[in-house]
């Protein structure tokens, strides 16, 4: 991956952990104070985490991570269809198992709920293979919650 393509999430995550490598050297040797220490490890923590998204491109997981962070923040459940008669995982606010759940076919479409409804408020359609384009369709009430991964998407299209 050649450093137009990384997204800045990436660089910056790349950078806190050399900052953080090099402060915990310089710390053993006794030539610096820890609390500088603290300060990388808290800006470390800040930058979101690759999800665990099994037979996805790291861009793949990268936009998709965005994408189901902000619609959990957005203060949605959500349902996980892969192909199947039932569900992967149903009405869930567990980012890891929705992530475990993504990507185990070419598609998944991933049901938005209000957790007080029982009408779905929305949908996305994933196309796994696609990289930047992973997001293939979605409703369009969904445009501000989508905003972010829309954007990351663009940025890592380059």
């Amino acid at each position: 991956m050649t450093a137009k393509s990384k997204s800045t999430e990436t660089i910056l995550r790349e950078a806190l952990v050399v900052a953080r490598d090099e402060l915990h050297r310089l710390n053993e040797s006794g030539q610096v104070r820890p609390d500088p220490f603290g300060v990388v490890i808290k800006a470390l923590h800040d930058v979101p985490a690759i999800p665990q998204i099994e037979h996805a491109s790291d861009v793949e997981k990268r936009i998709v991570g965005k994408l189901v962070r902000d619609m959990l923040a957005a203060g949605y459940c959500l349902t996980i269809w892969n192909g199947g008669d039932e569900a992967e995982i149903a009405r869930s606010t567990d980012e890891a198992a929705i992530f475990a759940a993504l990507a185990a076919s070419d598609q998944d479409e991933i049901e938005a709920y209000h957790p007080s409804s029982k009408s779905r408020a929305g949908w996305v359609r994933l196309v796994w293979g696609n990289d930047c384009f992973v997001i293939s369709d979605y409703t369009t009430n969904f445009e501000a919650v989508l905003a972010g991964a829309n954007a990351l998407a663009d940025e890592l299209e380059g």
